[in-house]
């Protein structure tokens, strides 16, 4: 225990009878509302700095929490930040994205530091309230898989605010789909071992799925970028294992949802187009009047299902949109 902490548990001893619990807790509240301005202002003056000196290249800061109470044996994730720093700026990984961003570049993604923990937790806010406050108001961006678990997320816990359902799907209805498509990624993982990386790559992007994004004039780089992995066992075991057919489906989950959602999808993707027009309809047929405006369809133009790759400043303004309608 700290001697922060220390301190608070004695006033509280001494105080218990004197001391009004409101008269704490406000205090506890200015502490908590210093920390997540401090933060914010942080973040701020970082975007300042880095359009001064010539413009960000992207908006994404990395922010750390260092919290882990509900660790079954030692605080192991509280120690994570400063890992993940130091695997990102190590200068011994690969840190290229598809696009040809380095993410050690500060113009990419900012550090904003970490939310303090340790000091909230000081002046006898109890870990609790600590989760409270970092789950509050948090919406979820999820791309194709990472849609996907938004999605279950979204649907199945009381801590989302909404999210944001990109090229995304709640999984097959009939079971007979399901074991098609289990046959399938079991094959697809048999042949990323057989044949190799580069060539299950080509495979894979040579369907339907991704004409648009093969017209692409960085195409070529994207497939660069995917082929820069040494553990091809790893790699077929995550494709089996997180096989759609795999996991439950969310449509029946979708009958009672009361969160905003917003489904999107690119122009040229006629299956998630579909999709997500299913589950917004799926959505609407079974809720109240006040869905009309929590829940949405946008398609993007002019691109297919890698819509944050091949038109990014569309899919910025159609998740702004949504934001500014949540707030």
């Amino acid at each position: 225990m700290s001697h922060g902490t220390r301190w608070i548990h004695h006033v509280r001893k001494l105080s218990a009878a004197s001391i009004p619990a409101s008269l704490i807790e406000k205090g506890q509240n200015r502490v908590i509302d210093a920390s997540l301005t401090l933060i914010r202002e942080r973040a701020k003056l970082k975007g300042e700095l880095l359009r001064a000196l010539g413009g960000a290249k992207a908006s994404a800061s990395l922010l750390g929490v260092p919290l882990g109470h509900n660790s079954s044996f030692l605080q192991g994730p509280a120690f994570a930040p400063p890992r993940i720093r130091e695997a990102i700026w190590c200068g011994s990984t690969n840190s290229s994205t598809e696009e040809g961003k380095e993410m050690d570049d500060p113009r990419v993604l900012a550090d904003v530091g970490d939310v303090p923990i340790q000091e909230i937790r000081d002046c006898g806010v109890d870990d609790d309230r600590l989760m409270n406050i970092v789950r509050q108001r948090v919406v979820l961006v999820g791309y194709s898989m990472g849609a996907r678990i938004a999605l279950h997320m979204a649907l199945n816990s009381d801590k989302i605010k909404g999210a944001v359902i990109i090229s995304g799907s709640p999984g097959l209805k009939q079971e007979s789909n399901r074991k098609i498509r289990q046959a399938i990624d079991k094959s697809r993982a048999k042949l990323l071992i057989s044949h190799g990386l580069h060539n299950f790559i080509e495979t894979w992007y040579s369907t339907k799925l991704w004409s648009s994004l093969r017209e692409h004039p960085r195409f070529d780089r994207v497939l660069q970028s995917r082929t820069q992995h040494d553990n091809v066992e790893a790699l077929a075991k995550v494709l089996h294992d997180s096989s759609v057919a795999k996991q439950r489906s969310l449509w029946d989950d979708l009958k009672d949802c009361k969160k905003p959602l917003v489904f999107i999808a690119g122009e040229k993707d006629s299956k998630f187009v579909n999709i997500s027009y299913q589950m917004h309809t799926e959505i609407m047929t079974h809720s109240k009047d006040e869905m009309e405006r929590l829940c949405e369809v946008f398609i993007v133009p002019n691109c297919g299902h890698a819509v944050h790759f091949e038109n990014p400043l569309q899919l910025i303004h159609a998740i702004r949109s949504f934001l500014a309608k949540l707030n």
